[in-house]
């Protein structure tokens, strides 16, 4: 690329999509090489350290080391993500543009907001009973958000993603799993299956059960305490 320091300004301040973005930076390590080499010294990234303590809740501590843009961004990895997801794309622009802003203070960069809107929306839309790695690895709740009709007001476009998320997830009225932990919607073939009953285990936990309203598949989860 003749001009990695315009593109990469142009990413920070909205003129570069992040799929575009991302797309560049898994084609080689030629951008990322060269964001290393401005990082300037007063950003530091760190490293976990066991240490011995009498308070049980206090097992490692963060100690600073020279940054390096490749840890940092394994950081962002967990399990189920995907490289174009909402929260990895906002990552991403975040940890760039405080890069950016912070070598080239002169330049007065103004990095977007969309990247952080557009997550904070889907946190807002998406119920909390919906999630779970095989819901992120999907993709599904990034396709809600982002064919949501644009003429349609903030209230409006909050109002069609809730309706749209639950239509997806075949959930009617209060029918849907109550989770002890956090959820893990099973899909099927990218496709979000349909919750049909809960049986408890007397205190410790409970098994929920789905099944596939296409193909008549059946699934359980386990979810215990």
């Amino acid at each position: 690329m003749e001009n990695i320091e315009e593109y990469v300004i142009d990413f920070v301040e909205g003129r570069v999509s992040p799929s575009d973005f991302i797309a560049e930076i898994n084609k080689s390590n030629e951008m990322l090489d060269w964001v290393q080499s401005i990082v300037p010294p007063q950003i530091k990234g760190s490293i976990a350290v066991p240490v011995e303590s009498d308070d049980p809740r206090i097992r490692i501590k963060n100690i600073p080391v020279p940054y390096n843009i490749y840890d940092a961004f394994k950081k962002f990895e967990y399990p189920g993500f995907r490289k174009n997801s909402l929260g990895y794309q906002l990552n991403v622009h975040s940890e760039i543009s405080r890069i950016m802003v912070a070598a080239f203070p002169e330049k007065r960069l103004m990095p977007d907001t969309r990247p952080e809107k557009m997550f904070v929306f889907l946190l807002e839309v998406c119920p909390s009973y919906i999630g779970g790695s095989e819901v992120d690895e999907s993709g599904i709740l990034e396709e809600v958000v982002t064919s949501i009709p644009k003429e349609l007001s903030k209230t409006a476009r909050q109002k069609w993603a809730k309706e749209r998320i639950k239509e997806l997830f075949h959930v009617e009225g209060r029918h849907h799993p109550y989770w002890i932990q956090e959820p893990e919607w099973p899909m099927l073939n990218g496709e979000p299956m349909a919750y049909v009953r809960t049986v408890k285990h007397g205190m410790e936990g409970q098994t929920h059960y789905f099944h596939d309203p296409q193909t008549g598949v059946e699934r359980s989860v386990e979810d215990w305490h």
